[in-house]
């Protein structure tokens, strides 16, 4: 029987090899990453949730949730691409599917892309995990654009991402739907960090659209395989959109129909085009007051 002492000093070695993971995956997946904010009118704008870049047959998407893409019918919303101080106004329609898969992807005209320096990459298909299918106790990535740390900064919008590992937890019936959702323990004042002054998670508002990676790192462990294990092993496994009580609830992978989608969303790209053909997609300078939001780490 392990001493007390023992106990606690295997709890401190595994909280050690969690902060790793968990700084190693959000090094990786900054690139992928964008808040997403609501221009509210021409001087402001409001943060808004948690958006992905994803491309599908050489062609890059804008992915968050459904219920995201119903306040593009009352303001524009913007995304940033990471490395870059600009604020990109979104200008191609979004296509979605509601609840319970509640996901939306809106194609990034090329121009768009490219007409500024940035680190920013998408996320390729097949990093996406064909289903939802973690081995127990598995340790699950996800990091997003909390509101609550969102704030104005000489008088500009600044939205810092907050990084989270954790484990499945049991799926409530009364939170979702178990053939399409799965649940992640979401409570901020129980949550560890490794920073000398941290900031803590922040409450789960914002944090819907953010994308779920299964580390595969816990699979590797019983492998005996743990030194090969690199960030680049992860797979999205699901999508956040919502946060019962302590939980954050996710659509399962296999649910999302991407293909389906990034074909729709494609078809409304060209149409824009066809329809407003001298229109040029505009772009909000980091110098705008209220809509810069860099990237956070």
């Amino acid at each position: 029987m392990p001493t007390p002492e023992q106990l606690a000093t295997v709890r401190r070695y595994w909280d050690a090899i969690c902060f790793d993971v968990c700084q190693a995956m959000s090094d990786h997946v900054r690139p992928f990453l964008t808040p997403i904010s609501e221009v509210l009118d021409t001087n402001n704008g409001e943060h808004l949730t948690t958006g992905a870049y994803i491309e599908i047959c050489a062609k890059r998407y804008l992915m968050t949730n459904e219920h995201v893409a119903r306040v593009m019918k009352q303001h524009p919303i913007t995304h940033q691409l990471c490395g870059s101080n600009d604020v990109i106004r979104s200008v191609n329609p979004m296509v979605a599917c509601p609840a319970p898969i509640d996901v939306a992807l809106a194609a990034i005209d090329d121009g768009i892309w490219a007409h500024c320096a940035h680190n920013a990459a998408p996320i390729p298909l097949s990093r996406f995990a064909v289903t939802h299918r973690p081995v127990p106790g598995e340790l699950l990535f996800t990091v997003g654009y909390g509101g609550s740390h969102s704030k104005f900064l000489f008088d500009t919008l600044v939205s810092p991402a907050s990084p989270y590992l954790t484990r499945e937890a049991q799926m409530l019936a009364t939170h979702g739907d178990p053939a399409y959702h799965f649940a992640l323990p979401y409570a901020p004042d129980r949550a560890l960090s490794p920073e000398a002054h941290p900031r803590g998670l922040p409450t789960p508002p914002g944090m819907s659209g953010s994308l779920v990676w299964n580390t595969h790192f816990v699979e590797l462990i019983r492998a005996r395989a743990r030194a090969d294990w690199s960030p680049s092993m992860a797979q999205v496994t699901g999508l956040v959109w919502g946060w019962p009580d302590v939980y954050l609830i996710a659509t399962k992978v296999e649910h999302l129909p991407l293909k389906h989608l990034a074909i729709e969303a494609s078809a409304q790209q060209r149409k824009r085009s066809q329809d407003q053909p001298a229109l040029k997609p505009p772009s909000t300078s980091s110098g705008t007051p209220s809509l810069s939001s860099p990237p956070g780490t």
